[in-house]
């Protein structure tokens, strides 16, 4: 890529792959390095401790459609974030949640799930999708879902939820705009 003139790479990968990636870029001279532009999918693992000094040496941003550095409603970030510290007790911070993306998916989704049950009043497949589609209103950790799905749209998350975030130098994931802050 980097032969044929590339000013930038577009990257999408999970956590191993994503890491081969970095290493390869990290390893050759600054001159040559170009920019990494990542969608999630690199953050959902500890990747940034797989190896600190390839990460330090690139210029990697990623998406991400939440950070509990900048909650979009703080006391249910809160609630979360205590929850899952006391679960795994490692977590001690905010910045310790490991793919704090797929964190607040997961939380918003079972919580958009139980409420697709309640209204189907059965498990069946077939009436808690439909039921979904039924959900009028969350009030999410990502954002408001007013509502979650509807029969033309099965993406409960639109281009505005999405913004660019990066390592800090100890690994935590923050918004790009609250990298100086950290």
């Amino acid at each position: 890529m980097l032969e044929a003139g590339a000013d930038a790479i577009l990257l999408v990968a999970n956590a191993c792959e994503g890491l081969a990636i970095v290493q390869a870029m990290a390893a050759l001279p600054a001159h040559k390095r170009v920019p990494i532009i990542s969608h999630w999918g690199i953050t959902g693992a500890d990747i940034y401790n797989w190896d600190p000094a390839a990460f330090e040496a690139v210029d990697l941003t990623f998406l991400q459609t939440y950070s509990f550095f900048a909650p979009t409603a703080p006391d249910r970030n809160q609630k979360v974030v205590d929850s899952y510290c006391a679960e795994f007790q490692a977590c001690g911070s905010v910045g310790k949640i490991i793919s704090p993306v797929g964190t607040a998916h997961a939380y918003d989704l079972v919580q958009i799930l139980r409420r697709a049950i309640e209204l189907a009043g059965t498990l069946d497949r077939e009436e808690v999708r439909n039921a979904l589609e039924r959900v009028k209103r969350h009030d999410g950790l990502v954002r408001t879902y007013d509502p979650p799905f509807t029969a033309t749209r099965h993406d409960a998350l639109d281009a505005t939820d999405f913004h660019l975030s990066r390592f800090a130098t100890s690994g935590i994931i923050v918004p790009q705009d609250n990298l100086a802050s950290q």
